[in-house]
């Protein structure tokens, strides 16, 4: 999810859960860290999905030596 669209949704959310009786700028605030959180969050998990296919990549690396060595 892009952090634009998470931030829409944020700020959509937030007037909803009490945040609404907050100034304008305080709103946006809240609305912003939430995105940030919401983004990192995203980050975490394409990262996690980058190492998880180097390490596929690394098993196949190995199987291929394996193969190569056993000639």
């Amino acid at each position: 999810m892009s952090a634009k669209r998470a931030s829409r949704i944020l700020s959509a959310m937030a007037s909803g859960m009490g945040l609404g009786a907050l100034s304008g700028r305080e709103r946006l605030t809240a609305a912003i860290e939430a995105a940030r959180l919401t983004a990192a969050g995203s980050d975490l998990e394409a990262l996690r999905g980058d190492w998880m296919k180097i390490g596929v990549d690394f098993r196949e690396a190995a199987k291929k030596l394996e193969a190569e060595l056993g000639r």
